[in-house]
């Protein structure tokens, strides 16, 4: 499942981060993680703002096409500033498997959706206010 789109919004009750795919969904784990945080390949640091944080770990997740060319050429560092989520980072995209970093306000109760109709294959996460 090659990532072509990230996208964060606000809403009325929860904060939402999108990520959409080409060719289905990956296999995902969506758990509360502690820094330091480093990127995945290189172990350089990263710096993801907040005081509570989630790790979106993607298994067959990737921006890196059969081709050797990118899915995706968008951000990777998010900055909304929103209520609860207030940074998005991609944590690496190596060996067929991507990693992001949300951080938040505080911690916050997390919903996962994925979506297969009416569009490209999206996976959602809702992080309520």
């Amino acid at each position: 499942a090659n990532i072509t789109d990230v996208r964060v919004g606000t809403h009325a009750e929860y904060d939402r981060v999108v990520f959409e795919f080409a060719d289905g969904l990956p296999e995902i784990t969506l758990g509360r993680a502690t820094p330091p945080f480093t990127h995945d390949a290189s172990g350089m640091p990263i710096e993801v703002d907040g005081s509570s944080f989630l790790r979106l770990t993607m298994r067959g997740g990737t921006k890196q096409t059969v081709d050797n060319t990118s899915s995706y050429d968008g951000p990777t560092d998010f900055d909304p500033g929103f209520l609860t989520l207030v940074d998005l980072v991609e944590g690496g995209d190596f060996e067929a498997q991507s990693t992001w970093y949300l951080g938040l306000a505080n911690e916050a109760c997390a919903r996962v959706i994925q979506l297969t109709e009416d569009g490209a294959p999206r996976l959602v996460i809702d992080v309520e206010h």
